[in-house]
């Protein structure tokens, strides 16, 4: 009966993550930067420190992601700025470099003490590693034909710079020649 309730807990806890994730990515455009460094310090954590322990949690969280993802997607009707957000681009590398890291037999804890098998999973964790950045890389210029976001904050940058260059003390503002 106790692993059951905790089973039904832990199912809670995960189903609040993604909940709380969903609304984080509903109620603000810029969370999925927030949500980029929390995947990355927890991957960090897990690949780089060598908490093989966490591996399951990791996981977990880049599935809830991408599950919060999907559903913020889904409710923004096909948000162009979520659907080419190098949020989502991370958790696809993170996911493939994960997944394939999964299916290697041979990172099991067999030989854990030996000096070779903790070389073994560091050479891994180093491939894994540049798996997941390579995806990362590959997703984001698959995706930069579609991403306009960029271009959009520029023009509003543009327009903003003589009004903020008004602002400025006159010893401080920039000729309009220097202005964007």
């Amino acid at each position: 009966a106790g692993s059951g309730e905790s089973a039904r807990r832990r199912q809670f806890l995960w189903f609040g993550f993604r909940a709380s994730t969903f609304l984080f990515i509903v109620s603000w455009q810029f969370s999925p930067f927030l949500l980029l460094l929390q995947a990355t310090s927890l991957y960090f954590v897990c690949l780089v420190a060598g908490y093989a322990c966490i591996r399951d949690v990791l996981v977990g969280a880049i599935n809830a992601y991408i599950v919060a993802m999907f559903a913020a997607f889904v409710l923004h009707f096909g948000s162009p700025y979520l659907a080419t957000s190098p949020f989502l681009a991370q958790l696809i590398g993170l996911r493939v470099a994960t997944w394939l890291r999964s299916l290697c037999s041979r990172c099991r804890k067999g030989d854990a003490g030996t000096v070779t098998a903790w070389a073994g999973r560091r050479m891994l964790d180093v491939l894994e590693g540049l798996l997941a950045v390579a995806c990362f890389g590959g997703v984001l210029k698959a995706m930069a034909p579609l991403a306009t976001a960029d271009s959009h904050v520029y023009d509003i940058l543009c327009t903003k710079a003589a009004i903020v260059n008004d602002w400025l003390p006159l010893s401080l503002q920039l000729p309009a020649s220097r202005l964007p």
